[in-house]
């Protein structure tokens, strides 16, 4: 690669980790490059706008044009199309039936599957459209609504049992989702269909917007302590790498 090209993203690197800015020569002694050559790369990214440079400090901070391209990246970023290898990669280490949901006004579309080889588990075909409050994709994504939001979900929709477990409880139903906010994870225990527990986890964009879910399907009766806890920690590590790709910073919750 060329020296002058990997000098640049060495610089939009270690700007970017320093929120304050770097004047030239904290940059020059990080990156160990003589001045006389940083000063015109300095000069160049600063007239594109990948730099901006504070008058009265001299300390340089990332500009609008890394913005923009960064803008470009994330809004070409397909949820399903990316999503289909993690729910692959789910459903092998699993063996379990993977799903893939997104938020569409006040119900989760499932939007891509990975069925189990087992042929006693039900399938649910993609288009189908599951209320929020009453699946573990829902909640994933209800919980991570602002409390606003909630509200008015909770007033618009009323919680009609799907199943003898569902959760129909206001209270009940906001104690669940501030722990799934806790712990990361939504759990329907046989609250959608008889004999099928679902575990879910949410997937974040760059935003901190909770974007997606991503579930799992059990038969409840096969549903061992081991297998919970094994298949809580891949999901988490699946929705982490793929709210990641999205651009998610962990710290960035839309929360209010």
């Amino acid at each position: 690669m060329v020296k002058s090209a990997v000098r640049v993203m060495e610089i939009l690197e270690t700007v970017c980790g320093h929120k304050e800015g770097l004047n030239q020569k904290e940059i020059s002694d990080r990156l160990n490059i003589p001045k006389s050559s940083l000063s015109s790369i300095l000069t160049d990214m600063t007239n594109r706008e990948y730099l901006l440079q504070d008058r009265l400090t001299k300390r340089f901070v990332l500009g609008p044009q890394v913005l923009i391209l960064a803008g470009g990246y994330l809004d070409n970023q397909d949820v399903v199309g990316q999503g289909r290898p993690m729910i692959s990669c789910l459903s092998r280490e699993t063996g379990e039936s993977g799903a893939l949901a997104i938020p569409v006004g006040l119900e989760a579309l499932l939007v891509y599957k990975e069925d189990c080889i087992q042929p006693i588990m039900p399938s649910t075909q993609i288009g189908t459209r599951f209320p929020l409050y009453a699946s573990a994709v829902g909640k994933a994504l209800l919980a991570y609504y602002s409390d606003h939001e909630i509200d008015q979900y909770l007033q618009s929709v009323p919680l009609t049992p799907v199943t003898r477990q569902t959760v129909t409880d206001r209270s009940h139903l906001l104690a669940e989702l501030k722990q799934i906010r806790k712990i990361g994870l939504a759990y329907n225990r046989d609250g959608y269909r008889e004999g099928i527990t679902a575990i879910a986890a949410p997937v974040f964009n760059h935003n901190g917007r909770a974007v997606a879910s991503i579930s799992i399907s059990v038969l409840t009766a096969s549903l061992t302590p081991e297998k919970e806890n094994r298949y809580e920690t891949i999901l988490k590590q699946i929705t982490a790498q793929f709210s990641k790709l999205l651009g998610h910073n962990p710290k960035n919750h839309l929360l209010i």
